[in-house]
């Protein structure tokens, strides 16, 4: 097992989990691997759903880091897709071309691409996702 005392939770992460659940631990709540061998619970506070979207890919022959950032890309892509059919529900289903414009914009969005590349925030990322539900609710 690599040190990983240095690095970023949300970087170790699918690699701690995959370490876990080798080990029989199918949710690790306490990571003693991290804080410098002191532990810590990112499992616990931080949502881990999301980490094991990382996992299955690493399972299909992705590396670690690799897995995670196409988890990423795929949630910013159905992430995408939802406000594109946030944007078909508020602009009319023959607006195509808006709704499109729309979602892409969405995935170009600041906030959304500071949570993916400087943040590492991955349980936003998917929150993200769900654009047109929660929305929806507020708009219509």
């Amino acid at each position: 097992m690599a040190e990983f005392g240095r690095w970023h939770a949300t970087s170790a992460a699918p690699a701690l989990l995959d370490h876990h659940i080798a080990a029989g631990f199918f949710y690790p709540r306490w990571v003693p691997e991290l804080m410098l061998g002191n532990g810590y619970p990112v499992f616990n506070y931080y949502a881990p759903a999301t980490y094991y979207v990382a996992e299955a890919l690493h399972l299909l022959g992705l590396g670690y880091y690799t897995a995670l950032m196409m988890s990423f890309a795929i949630f910013v892509a159905v992430a995408g897709i939802g406000a594109y059919r946030l944007a078909l529900d508020l602009f009319g289903r023959k607006q195509h071309d808006a709704a499109f414009v729309a979602g892409v914009a969405y995935m170009y969005a600041p906030y959304l691409l500071s949570n993916v590349f400087i943040r590492g925030a991955i349980a936003e990322s998917v929150r993200r996702c769900s654009c047109r539900g929660s929305s929806g609710v507020c708009v219509g």
